[in-house]
């Protein structure tokens, strides 16, 4: 690192004295009587992916897939971001620039070939006319798809000093409980959202009391490229986002004359909204008190057809007070927050909700009980305004896009049928009994009543309607248990979620006769480690589930993921991985009760100070070989559908 300073250094600081003080950081010991160190991180991910076998057609019965089924095949696409921070007296300066680049995908150029392949496999004539009208249907969705560019992804400058903090561009942001606000980065979802604008933060403490407040303003700025897809989240120009993806023209074939012809104007397929918000709290160690209150300010969009009344909402008023009692007695703390919204169409009509989440725990000896729980009536999340629909300018890769996140009052991992925070009233107790240090047992029990996840039920209105109630138990038993101080442990537990409508119906078409049955599951999932010797260690870790949706399947499935891993602390871990889905659909050539499997290996090294340069160039490297099922996967209420992957997948991280 030292030589590498060394060639760098002149040019920029010329006659500093420069030393490297870690290995991921360079530093200028004296600039102007200042230090300032830079610190420089690079991710480089690269793959290739197969035919992953999602679209779901029958060559004998001529009904061809989807375009968006087919170009998602056969191709390899790079990924880098370059993350540079600063540090300069009080300064911070990041900056992020996000680039992609793609091989062998389908293009408008090629287009007609591939189409005309597909057409032979399928063993029709070729036909000009059909040739062209199929290729207009792979230009339009290509139109937002497989754009290669380079971007400033995120920049911000920050100014900090004790009790106060200054940030001049992107930053990320929570209000309360995430029911006013919640714009924040989830590495497990691949979902990083910043607001691109101006915060301020201030506290003050005297003795044991403390106040501060948070002035927040920007547009919503979140994460523009699909990596799993290579959907591109296209935005309106606007001077706070220069060099970001630009709306495209979409050129199509005349089928009579074989003409390129513009068939569509370039649009931007997302509102990038604007918000405004603080926070202002204050207490002692005993009691603390907050504020929070947010505006969204929503353009005019081109999205009629949905049927969400954020979407539709021209502004968004959320506001919510909060009481903390950390120390209620020495056993015990207790949080509760009551929000209220505010939606204003576009002819300033005011639809009134509001939501109440509280969240208590008490511990005696062993014995420590837990309750989460939420009353929300005409409560919507600050859902992005996403074209989910349009020809040519659908992104519904990011349908799940939002601002906020109520809480669930329900385990992370659970993933929501309908809208269910917008109308609903429930709450999970648990309770944990711990022998000792190492061993625990644990059970919970949730009911939640919902009016919003089936049925026609007006969401505006939130009509409490029999025929449109769901009620719903959630229920698991668990135990964690820890060996050979530590280094081995075993975590598990199983569970169960039931539905029922209150009223039964007979509307499910795949299912005879009326039923009260809505949603069904068993599950369970597991961690386990067995310490081997040294440095080494085995890790088991799945989960397996048996589900059914009626409304939606007409036969239950099972699905579900097991992955084996060698450990070699801290340096290496080697994996394979294998799962499993029997849901109706789950491939090409599945019959209905048919399983398909998915069989994985993988691989991760990481460097240490001690490697040197070498260490930090191959500071993380991460491969990935084989199949993973599709999968809506969740963290604390935000979900995303992840598409099936078969290919082959290298991340480098680098760090200096």
């Amino acid at each position: 690192m030292r030589c590498l300073a060394r060639w760098v250094a002149p040019p920029l600081t010329l006659g500093l004295s420069l030393v490297s003080t870690a290995a991921s950081a360079i530093e200028f010991k004296n600039l102007a009587g200042m230090p300032l160190s830079v610190d420089v991180t690079n991710t480089a991910i690269g793959s290739y992916r197969f035919d992953n076998r999602n679209d779901p057609y029958d060559p004998e019965g001529g009904r061809k897939p989807e375009p968006k089924f087919k170009v998602d095949d056969n191709y390899f696409d790079y990924t880098n971001r370059l993350n540079i921070q600063a540090g300069y007296w009080r300064l911070r300066l990041n900056v992020r620039l996000d680039s992609q680049v793609y091989a062998n995908t389908t293009t408008n150029s090629n287009v007609l070939s591939r189409v005309l392949e597909e057409t032979v496999a399928f063993g029709e004539e070729p036909d000009s006319n059909a040739l062209y009208a199929r290729a207009n249907e792979y230009i339009r969705e290509l139109n937002t798809r497989f754009v290669p560019g380079i971007y400033p992804a995120k920049l911000s400058l920050i100014y900090q000093q004790p009790g106060l903090e200054v940030t001049a561009g992107d930053f990320y942001a929570q209000l309360g409980r995430g029911l006013v606000l919640s714009v924040r980065k989830l590495d497990e979802l691949a979902v990083d959202t910043t607001i691109r604008g101006g915060k301020v933060q201030a506290s003050k403490s005297f003795g044991e009391f403390r106040i501060g407040g948070t002035l927040l303003g920007g547009q919503i700025n979140p994460q523009r490229v699909d990596e799993q897809t290579g959907r591109v989240l296209i935005g309106a120009e606007s001077p706070l986002f220069f060099g970001f993806p630009q709306p495209q023209k979409i050129s199509t074939y005349d089928p009579n004359t074989g003409q390129l012809v513009q068939e569509l104007e370039a649009r931007p397929n997302f509102v990038a909204d604007t918000v405004v918000g603080g926070r202002i709290e204050g207490g002692h160690t005993l009691v603390q008190l907050a504020g929070n209150a947010l505006v969204l300010f929503r353009e005019e969009n081109q999205l009629a057809s949905n049927l969400n009344p954020a979407i539709q909402a021209a502004q968004i008023r959320n506001f919510s007070g909060s009481v903390t009692l950390p120390q209620l007695s020495k056993y015990a703390d207790l949080y509760v927050e009551a929000a209220g919204q505010q939606l204003v169409d576009r002819e300033d009509q005011v639809t009134d909700g509001y939501a109440v989440y509280v969240n208590a725990n008490g511990r005696l000896g062993p014995v420590t009980l837990s309750f989460e729980g939420k009353h929300n009536r005409r409560f919507f999340a600050l859902s992005a305004a996403v074209d989910t629909s349009t020809v040519g300018y659908s992104a519904s890769e990011f349908s799940l896009l939002s601002y906020s996140a109520p809480p669930t009052a329900e385990p992370i991992y659970t993933e929501p049928v309908g809208v269910p925070n917008a109308c609903i009233t429930g709450g999970r107790a648990q309770v944990q009994y711990r022998f000792n240090r190492e061993a625990s047992l644990y059970g919970w029990a949730g009911h939640y009543a919902s009016w919003t996840e089936f049925g026609d039920a007006n969401l505006t209105n939130c009509e409490e309607r029999d025929d449109v109630r769901t009620n719903t138990w959630d229920s698991a038993v668990g135990f964690d248990l820890g060996f050979e101080e530590g280094k081995s442990y075993a975590k598990a537990w199983v569970g169960a979620r039931t539905s029922d409508l209150q009223e039964a119906t007979d509307g499910f078409v795949q299912v005879p006769g009326a039923t009260n049955m809505f949603y069904r599951e068993g599950y369970l999932r597991y961690d386990l480690v067995k310490h081997l010797r040294g440095a080494f260690s085995l890790q088991s870790i799945g989960f397996h589930r048996y589900r059914y949706l009626p409304e939606r399947f007409g036969l239950p499935w099972w699905e579900g993921e097991n992955y084996l891993a060698l450990q070699w602390a801290p340096r290496m871990s080697a994996a394979f991985g294998f799962e499993y889905s029997s849901r109706p659909g789950c491939a090409r050539d599945a019959a209905p009760g048919d399983f398909c499997f998915y069989a994985s290996g993988g691989l991760v090294w990481r460097g240490a100070a001690s490697d040197g340069i070498w260490g930090q160039i191959f500071n993380s490297v991460s491969l990935f070989v084989g199949q993973r099922r599709a999968a809506i996967r969740c963290v604390s209420g935000v979900c995303r559908l992840f598409p099936p992957f078969e290919g082959a997948r290298l991340e480098l991280v680098s760090r200096f």
